[in-house]
């Protein structure tokens, strides 16, 4: 599956249907990257926010849940999750959040076609950084066989 994200990084919609982000999510559910099966979410026509809203509740995430923040464009999932760190207590995570749902391309106000392009770009970024760090892991298991 990741060598179709490496080849597709930068053509998403061409390359997936919704089948294929479905199965992206289950998998990365299954593996407890509950904030990757999150990014994923968003790429539904109509995301299943009671579901991305469960995964972003688990306590036992096996992701670096802030890393993937820059990779949303969702004002609901980011304000959930803005208003899940603060009852937390997680003021660094909370801002990180406020700082990104602030940007203005992600202004629900703005026309369709800038939306559009944030969406594309983001979802472009966060393949690509799936598609290196699956690599990056596959080279340093490689190595370790190699030894």
């Amino acid at each position: 599956m990741w060598q179709a994200i490496i080849s597709c990084s930068q053509f998403h919609h061409t390359c997936f249907d919704k089948e294929v982000y479905t199965r992206m999510v289950k998998c990365c559910v299954q593996l407890k990257q509950y904030t990757q099966a999150a990014v994923l979410s968003q790429l539904f026509e109509e995301p299943d926010y009671m579901a991305t809203f469960k995964y972003l509740q688990e306590k036992e995430s096996h992701d670096g849940m802030d890393i993937y923040y820059d990779y949303l464009w969702d004002i609901n999932i980011m304000e959930y999750l803005i208003h899940l760190h603060d009852k937390r207590g997680e003021l660094d995570k909370k801002q990180q959040l406020i700082t990104i749902i602030s940007n203005p391309e992600i202004n629900t106000n703005n026309p369709e076609p800038i939306l559009q392009t944030c969406r594309s770009q983001k979802t472009a970024k966060f393949f690509d950084y799936c598609a290196n760090n699956m690599v990056t892991r596959l080279n340093h298991s490689a190595f370790l066989f190699d030894l």
